[in-house]
């Protein structure tokens, strides 16, 4: 009997187009919001256990996609400080990400104590909702792999605490 009102109740459903994708539904539309904001991020190296890992802060400014579905895309240009021993770390960094809770992204970075610099590339795997960001970035040495600013990676926790702008499109 259980089985039966079962199937009746999924057949009336189709039937009735109570069943209808959330992509496709016409009473809600799909909206997206494009925005600008300022994001913070503070980084905790992980490398090499024989010494103190570096701790980073950056600031930057990122423009990001989001909607009702739970895609997002965000670009964002920031600079990190940090301390490495007497040596004070920056690092101007631009980068990119695509997510749907996992997301994916990469950043271009020189990390530079003033003296000396290294470009890095920072692939990244982590969790994104908005507007919070968790990752885990290694660290590619591209030119000068002989500074070791960034040894072996960074994780990070990135938050957007402020939007400048934002703008809504229906599709």
């Amino acid at each position: 009997m259980v089985v039966g009102a079962r199937i009746l109740s999924f057949v009336l459903a189709i039937v009735g187009g109570s069943c209808i994708a959330q992509e496709t539904a016409e009473h809600t539309g799909m909206i997206s919001r494009d925005e600008w904001g300022l994001v913070a991020t503070y980084r905790k190296e992980i490398g090499r256990d024989d010494r103190a890992p570096m701790h980073m802060i950056d600031l930057g400014i990122a423009r990001g996609t989001y909607g009702r579905s739970m895609v997002t895309t965000s670009a964002w240009a920031s600079v990190s400080v940090g301390q490495r021993g007497d040596r004070t770390i920056v690092a101007p960094r631009i980068g990119a990400q695509v997510g749907l809770l996992l997301s994916f992204g990469a950043e271009l970075v020189y990390v530079t104590d003033l003296d000396q610099g290294s470009l890095q590339l920072v692939p990244s795997i982590g969790y994104v909702g908005y507007p919070l960001r968790i990752a885990i970035e290694p660290h590619v040495r591209l030119v000068n792999t002989e500074f070791e600013a960034v040894e072996g990676g960074c994780l990070s926790i990135t938050y957007r605490f402020v939007t400048l702008d934002r703008r809504e499109r229906k599709r």
